[in-house]
């Protein structure tokens, strides 16, 4: 009997019960309306362009603007009803900002998340 045939019920017996102890799990992503949260906006003005997105703007620097994508969309929300308007303040909003997950290199900028605690209308 040669050494090899000796040693594969042992090589099978490891290789096997590696390959039931590990459990491959995918971390979760720290991004996306899964994500933490890394900075709360409070009552900032806000322009809803429909499909989820808002500008937002910072009330004390008016050159100040973000765009950002709402985590969950609300039916009860209304584009500008002032027709090419995008910038009009219409809402006033509080949320916690998440970000977006990286998906590789794009041309196009990946707007961060928003989960809105509150919203009204102007």
């Amino acid at each position: 009997m040669t050494l090899f045939s000796k040693l594969l019920p042992y090589l099978t017996i490891t290789a096997l019960a590696f390959a039931l102890s590990c459990n491959r799990k995918d971390p979760a992503p720290d991004c996306g309306c899964e994500g933490h949260a890394y900075k709360h906006l409070e009552n900032a003005e806000a322009s809803y362009l429909g499909h989820g997105g808002f500008i937002l703007f910072d009330t004390k620097d008016t050159a100040f603007k973000i765009w950002a994508s709402a985590c969950e969309i609300d039916s009860s929300w209304q584009k500008s009803e002032k027709i090419g308007e995008i910038l009009s303040r219409d809402y006033i909003l509080s949320g916690d900002f998440k970000s977006a997950c990286f998906m590789g290199p794009t041309l196009v900028a990946v707007p961060p998340f928003i989960q809105v605690t509150s919203i009204k209308k102007k």
